[in-house]
């Protein structure tokens, strides 16, 4: 519905600036086609500092920075919520994104852990395997 009256609306300033010599805000054009590309780029020249991109929903993905804290000053405790390992799902300390092209298994989720480093706030199996593989 939205682009019936959007489009209704661009044909009709179209042929109002073309029969009715009056004010002209903007170089009369000959073709709609013209006239859609005069609009679009008036609007994006009046608004290019006002606008704001686009915010994303949801909260915001966690991705851990790769820290210089030495390994002996973290620390593993217990935590209330339960959350993915991050050492089961592949990432790690140096690499906190999955490999590029590389495998998924659609089918296979990582483990639910209540443990985590406290130094890099991430959750981790209470293992030692996650624990190393995470920060190495």
């Amino acid at each position: 519905m939205y682009s019936f009256l959007l489009g209704t609306v661009v044909a009709n300033t179209f042929l109002l600036q073309r029969e009715y010599p009056g004010r002209i805000l903007y170089p009369r054009a000959s073709s709609e086609s013209q006239w859609i590309r005069q609009l679009c780029a008036s609007i994006f020249d009046r608004h290019k500092d006002t606008g704001n991109s686009r915010k994303t929903r949801g909260r915001p993905r966690h991705e851990p920075e790769a820290t210089t804290v030495p390994l002996e000053e973290h620390k593993r405790v217990g935590k209330c919520p339960q959350r993915r390992c991050y050492a089961c799902t592949g990432r790690s300390i140096s690499s906190p994104k999955r490999r590029a092209l590389g495998a998924i298994s659609g089918n296979s989720r990582a483990p639910k852990t209540r443990f985590a480093c406290e130094t890099c706030d991430v959750p981790l199996c209470n293992t030692q395997h996650c624990w190393d593989r995470y920060h190495s």
